[in-house]
């Protein structure tokens, strides 16, 4: 793994480089042996776990687990979602790139559930096998999304769907950097950064069709401007909560894109 320095960089000191799958897993695998995965922390605030709570409730809406079904969790980390997934339906993969993740709740030994340590654009699978695949804020996270996108279509039945959420840009961080060009909102482990048209755009060149969709409306940089205020980090994550409703400013997405033949 190479580390490229970065003076010009917010929220990250540095952006992470990997030359392969086995840098990542090297990496992850260390996250994960120590504490877990943190998030981004502003002021004492784990601001990625408040917002992780509402991204996987809407990835868990969309997903409407039926008792029949077979699904993929891609990226499980630590196994909590595909625990409660798996209380709605047949059976579930959690698979992720790191199996220090999912250790601890190997553990306990779960119900219809088998976690597997692969890389997604390898998966361990057959064609047609799952009848969901559920992706939560890691397509990011992989060397090659591309490739990860086709595996998901390989290994979907023919009439399985793909639910993804997924960090995207909103206009007021476009503004800000525009505002401030020394000044980037980046995110070190987050290896790409697609708008929504772009990954509109991967998704459709791998034959999936986006049929449902849902904006998120997380963090943005201009909270650094009132973090020395009397509003606060609080103060600000409750207004910025608040106006989740304007569609123009959503700076994540969660969507239904199902598998064309």
């Amino acid at each position: 793994m190479r580390k490229v320095k970065s003076p010009e960089i917010y929220h990250a000191k540095e952006i992470m480089k990997f030359k392969s799958n086995s840098d990542l897993k090297k990496y992850y695998e260390k996250m994960w042996n120590k504490k877990g995965y943190s998030g981004y922390i502003e002021n004492g605030i784990n601001i990625s776990k408040i917002y992780d709570r509402k991204r996987k409730k809407a990835a868990l809406n969309f997903l409407n687990p039926k008792k029949e079904e077979i699904i993929l969790d891609a990226g499980c980390g630590n196994g909590k979602i595909s625990i409660k997934v798996s209380k709605k339906c047949r059976k579930v993969y959690g698979v992720d790139i790191s199996k220090n993740a999912f250790k601890k709740v190997m553990k306990i030994n779960p119900k219809k559930i088998e976690f597997i340590q692969t890389e997604l654009e390898k998966l361990p699978f057959e064609n047609n096998f799952f009848d969901k695949i559920l992706c939560i804020e890691t397509l990011e996270h992989v060397i090659n999304p591309e490739r990860v996108l086709k595996e998901f279509y390989r290994v979907l039945k023919s009439s399985g769907t793909l639910i993804i959420t997924y960090p995207t840009k909103a206009i007021v961080e476009r503004i800000y950097e525009f505002l401030v060009p020394k000044k980037k909102f980046i995110i070190s482990e987050h290896l790409t950064n697609y708008s929504y048209s772009q990954l509109k755009n991967k998704l459709e060149v791998t034959k999936f069709k986006i049929i449902q969709k849902k904006g998120l409306f997380f963090y943005i940089p201009f909270q650094a401007w009132f973090r020395h205020t009397a509003f606060g980090t609080k103060k600000m994550v409750g207004l910025e909560t608040s106006i989740d409703k304007f569609m123009f400013n959503q700076n994540g997405v969660a969507l239904i894109a199902k598998k064309e033949n």
